[in-house]
């Protein structure tokens, strides 16, 4: 059997860029999850500087201490990067002849948060 080689596509595959909002959705979700981590860690340092002070720990001095009152901050900023992250993730997701690796792995990075506080709401109410 003969092949026909003119009649075979011998072009090589055009090659993609990758998404431009695909790579900033993805740089967006990892400062939001650096985000997430810095308030947590934030939270624990400053719980245990109230701990070890020796002040009676009352609700007062939770919501009026400025490494809570930061830490809430840093959390607010990260929810809002979370979402744009998302929607740029999904933008790159939707452009046409673009690469989408880095699209997927900012819609995915971007869904760890909302799913794991989905998850610890779930278990506290079982």
């Amino acid at each position: 059997m003969e092949f026909n080689t003119s009649e075979m596509n011998t072009s090589p595959d055009p090659t993609y860029k990758h998404s431009g909002p695909g790579i900033a959705s993805f740089v967006i979700s990892l400062v939001a999850l650096i985000a997430y981590v810095a308030a947590i860690v934030t939270i624990l340092v400053t719980t245990r500087d109230l701990v070890h002070s020796g002040l009676p720990i009352t609700n007062d001095l939770i919501i009026n201490h400025a490494g809570f009152l930061e830490a809430g901050l840093i959390v607010i900023a990260a929810i809002i990067l979370t979402l744009v992250g998302c929607i740029l993730g999904i933008i790159g997701l939707a452009l046409k002849n673009r690469k989408k690796v880095f699209a997927i792995l900012g819609v995915v990075i971007s869904a760890l948060p909302p799913a794991f506080m989905l998850i610890l709401a779930l278990i506290r109410t079982s």
